[in-house]
């Protein structure tokens, strides 16, 4: 606490004890001087505390309304899910269609029922040739960034 506050605390508690007893008993109440005293001085203390304390900072990022702090955590660890699967699969075709493609095809295929009625092996004409044959068949390497980009891009369209 700084100076000016302890001075601002002493004064009026200087100013309760000698204006607080004849205040009150205007009132039709009866204090003593030390306790109006003590009152004010703890009063303005608080006061005097909350004050001097650094108010707080805002939060650098605020979460969009649909990411609220029960969802915030959710999304972050979905997307490192995401991260440490296709770092993984990199360099194993057979791990890429075990982790990436296993999930992609998933994700596909309950999109394609919801939407259209039909599973992932019967979907060609609605997914593409393209995306449905690299979902569904064996992989002998893994995609690039821009055939996966294609791929995910189909399976939102759909």
């Amino acid at each position: 606490m700084s100076t000016r506050w302890m001075l601002i605390v002493a004064a009026g508690t200087v100013l309760a004890w000698f204006a607080g007893p004849p205040a009150m008993a205007s009132l039709g109440y009866e204090m003593p001087g030390w306790r109006a005293a003590a009152l004010a001085g703890a009063g303005l203390a608080v006061f005097a505390l909350t004050r001097a304390l650094p108010r707080p900072r805002p939060p650098a990022l605020r979460p969009r309304s649909s990411q609220t702090a029960l969802h915030a955590p959710r999304v972050s660890t979905g997307v490192d899910l995401w991260r440490l699967r296709l770092s993984a699969g990199r360099e194993d075709p057979e791990r890429f269609r075990r982790t990436v493609l296993a999930r992609l095809a998933e994700i596909a295929d309950e999109r394609l029922r919801r939407r259209h009625g039909v599973g992932l092996a019967e979907a060609a004409a609605v997914l593409g040739e393209e995306a449905h044959a690299m979902l569904t068949s064996p992989v002998a390497r893994v995609p690039s960034e821009a055939e996966l980009a294609r791929l995910i891009t189909r399976i939102e369209e759909t």
